[in-house]
């Protein structure tokens, strides 16, 4: 699932996972993200942070407390640079923007791989 208000990253993005096992759900409306998440469930969130009425860090706390999105990886992918304050604060990774088709999809399959027991 991707939460973007910015047309041209969900395209962008949805190229780089043409030809993949993952299937895009993308939410434009940040205020149904979390109820789109509690529904469908998926391997993996795509988040962009800077989004109009809402704060994306608000809607990373959102995803983290409830118990029905807490253990979906959430993956800050924005052009700010703030890695470390997107993993302080809950997210499974962080994607720089602009961001190569072989890194997207890298970070979201290290995401989504199934947890190996040691």
């Amino acid at each position: 699932t991707v939460y973007t208000d910015d047309d041209e990253a969900a395209e962008l993005w949805r190229r780089y996972l043409q030809n993949s096992s993952f299937r895009m759900v993308e939410v434009s409306d940040p205020q149904a993200a979390l109820a789109t998440a509690i529904q469908c469930q998926p391997r993996a969130i795509i988040l962009d942070v800077m989004m109009p009425r809402v704060d994306g860090w608000q809607l990373l706390s959102q995803l983290r407390n409830h118990p029905a999105t807490h253990s979906i990886p959430v993956i800050v992918c924005t052009v700010l640079p703030q890695k470390e304050l997107a993993l302080a604060l809950g997210a499974s990774d962080f994607i720089s923007e602009p961001a190569s088709r072989r890194h997207f999809r890298r970070v979201l399959e290290r995401q989504t791989a199934p947890a190996r027991s040691g």
